[in-house]
């Protein structure tokens, strides 16, 4: 009875948490390059409105009361979500009933997409059922394979993070994990025994870039009677599956990393990785386009994929090393007789390049040239797609090569800037417009590449235009990169010698928008402790860079919250190196306890004294080290007083001698000034 009662409670807590745990997922979602916040109808709370929560329990409008109730419902929610991840985390099942509540709690939610939800549940149940069961290699565990498949491609972008974040929340992750890891270690020949396609048909578009949305090419081929034909198919199919889930959502990366997909397809990439001689007499010699695909060079194709969706997370690359996915698979790659095989490799290294492999990876300029070349080809086509990448997924991984500052120059050297120029011209799109500008923007670190892309004709002018842009990231992107390579020397000529020391009155924190909610809470407890604080959280469009800029100059210290995805990011680089320009005071707060400031961002913080921020459980203590450590920089109460004692001082301000100096004629001079003469 006890033990029922208990597990009645937990199925309770589960539902709810869906709620919680939701709402911070589809807020966190990343959209480099998506733009999916963008998109069609708000489906979730936005995190504008949990801010405005957060500034009214700080603001005087609740009571005491209202507060405490509000903190004690923050905190049970975080206990909740602590509940789930556990879960995931130690690998269990959702069982049957909690599978209906997670389901009503979705419908709830998303009304119009009950029916996708239903049918989401009913083929992640079949799947499991017959993994259960030890059949996967039938024609209805296919049909369940591309239910799964074909009701995330029918969805515009909010809906396909939902029902997404519907498969995390039902354990789809550690579902395919437990699949795939199983009929590999069943069946060997999954892996290694290659046979070709029945059609002819062209390789899918979108398949060799992030996001494979077509499954046209597996409902044309034949039906096979033969277990281990069947069994490939559905797996291939499954992976096209996992490629589209891990395209868009970042809790479903992290999942699948957590349960070890990351290791799990670089051993799976390594195996199929000799079918590639097997795809040479597909290749078209003039367009380099490969005409079809045997099954283990699509499996291949969609591992691969994946991989690269997976290591745009920071917290994978971990994995990516420990499975030595740099030299046993991806640099060999590189190499491959097929270029579309190399450029998959090459979009998956640029994300895992940082200052101790660089070398390895650009050991030669050929792979800079390569990505330049399937850039250029892909913007002159109708479609800006090349072997089926997109520019905007060629000009993010650029972005991602040029961060590591012995790269810059190489990637100027090999003609970008006229190719990304050209990109802003015709962009078919604002995220193809985003990307070129963020790539640009990264390049413009360099003295000779701002000079570089002053010299374009047409540069200046399509950045000058894109100010305009109803799109805030197309504004901001564009204002970054003015400000790099015209606007920041200026302004801080202009504007270093006015800003008084008095007027130096706040403390600002720089921060890349990923750890936005930790660091509200980091602001209002120094608020609390009568600190005077400055941070973006509207991160306003165009005017971003103006009102960094002035945020610095009236900063008496700086806050630097340090993360790779910090360093990754232009904005935060444009932040911290003008900072470092005006010598402001820098406190180091670290946010990812597993890195350590390398680079560009290791020079500017150096060996400075740093909190660490990443237990988010020892908050308060770190929060009172910092205190600490600012000391009376940023006091409200301190600048109250200096201002009361300016106003008494201002009599005379000029230095003086000692009292016992004065003769007669000072001592009525005095008495004359403060109005006791005359008493």
């Amino acid at each position: 009875m006890g033990a029922g009662s208990s597990r009645k409670n937990l199925r309770v807590v589960a539902t709810d948490s869906v709620r919680v745990s939701t709402v911070q997922t589809n807020n966190n979602i990343e959209i480099k390059g998506t733009n999916a916040e963008n998109h069609g109808e708000v489906l979730e709370p936005t995190e504008s409105q949990n801010e405005d929560m957060e500034d009214r329990r700080t603001s005087g409008k609740y009571n005491v009361k209202t507060v405490a109730v509000s903190e004690g419902l923050e905190k049970l929610k975080e206990q909740i979500a602590t509940t789930i991840d556990d879960q995931h985390n130690r690998g269990e099942d959702v069982g049957e009933d909690e599978s209906s509540m997670i389901l009503t709690s979705f419908i709830e939610k998303n009304p119009k997409l009950e029916e996708a939800l239903k049918k989401t549940r009913d083929h992640y149940k079949g799947l499991k059922e017959a993994f259960a069961n030890g059949i996967l290699a039938t024609e209805e565990v296919e049909e369940h394979i591309k239910g799964l498949f074909s009701g995330y491609t029918n969805q515009h972008k909010p809906a396909k993070a939902v029902l997404t974040d519907f498969t995390v929340r039902l354990g789809l992750p550690k579902l395919a994990y437990d699949i795939i890891t199983d009929r590999r270690n069943n069946c060997p020949e999954l892996t290694t025994w290659d046979r070709e396609t029945s059609t002819e048909k062209q390789p899918e578009e979108n398949e060799a870039s992030a996001n494979a949305e077509k499954t046209e090419s597996e409902k044309n081929d034949k039906k096979t009677s033969n277990p281990l034909e069947l069994l490939q198919d559905n797996i291939c199919l499954f992976l096209g599956a996992l490629l589209n889930y891990s395209d868009l959502h970042d809790e479903f990366c992290l999942e699948c990393n957590e349960v070890g997909m990351v290791q799990l397809f670089v051993e799976m990439s390594k195996e199929l990785q000799d079918s590639i001689p097997h795809n040479v007499k597909y290749v078209e010699p003039k367009t380099q386009r490969l005409k079809k695909f045997t099954v283990r060079g699509k499996m291949l194709s969609r591992s691969l994929g994946t991989l690269h969706n997976f290591s745009k997370r920071v917290p994978t690359r971990a994995n990516f090393t420990s499975a030595q996915a740099v030299n046993s698979l991806l640099l060999p790659l590189l190499k491959a007789e097929i270029t579309f095989y190399s450029a998959k490799s090459l979009l998956i290294l640029a994300y895992l390049i940082d200052e101790q492999n660089n070398h390895l990876i650009m050991a030669d300029e050929e792979p800079i040239n390569f990505l330049i070349r399937l850039l250029r080809k892909a913007i002159e086509t109708d479609y800006h797609r090349y072997l089926g990448f997109s520019a905007r997924e060629l000009a993010e991984g650029l972005t991602q090569i040029a961060i590591n500052d012995n790269n810059k120059k190489t990637i100027v050297r090999s003609g970008a800037i006229p190719i990304l120029v050209k990109m802003l011209e015709n962009a078919k799109d604002d995220e193809e417009r985003v990307n070129a500008c963020n790539t640009l923007w990264t390049l413009a670190f360099d003295e000779e590449n701002k000079k570089e892309i002053k010299k374009d004709a047409h540069a200046s002018a399509e950045l000058q235009k894109l100010l305009t842009s109803t799109n805030n990231e197309v504004k901001k992107a564009a204002a970054g990169t003015l400000w790099e390579i015209e606007g920041k020397e200026k302004h801080a000529e202009d504007k270093q010698q006015s800003v008084k020391e008095s007027d130096a009155k706040h403390v600002m924190i720089s921060y890349q928008w990923d750890v936005q909610k930790l660091v509200i809470q980091i602001k209002n407890k120094l608020q609390a402790d009568g600190f005077k604080v400055w941070m973006d959280i509207d991160e306003m469009g165009g005017s971003t860079l103006e009102s960094m800029a002035r945020a610095v100059e009236n900063a008496s210290v700086i806050l630097v919250c340090v993360s790779q995805k910090y360093k990754e990011s232009p904005n935060c680089r444009s932040e911290a190196e003008y900072t470092y320009q005006l010598h402001k005071d820098i406190i180091p707060l670290m946010m990812d306890g597993k890195y350590r400031p390398d680079g560009w961002l290791g020079f500017i913080v150096g060996s400075k004294f740093w909190i660490d921020f990443s237990e988010k459980h020892k908050l308060d203590s770190n929060v009172s080290k910092l205190v600490k450590e600012l000391g009376t920089r940023g006091k409200i109460e301190l600048q109250e007083n200096t201002v009361k004692a300016t106003v008494l001082d201002v009599v005379d301000a000029s230095p003086q001698s000692t009292i016992r100096s004065w003769t007669c004629s000072d001592v009525k001079t005095w008495l004359k000034n403060v109005g006791l003469r005359d008493r």
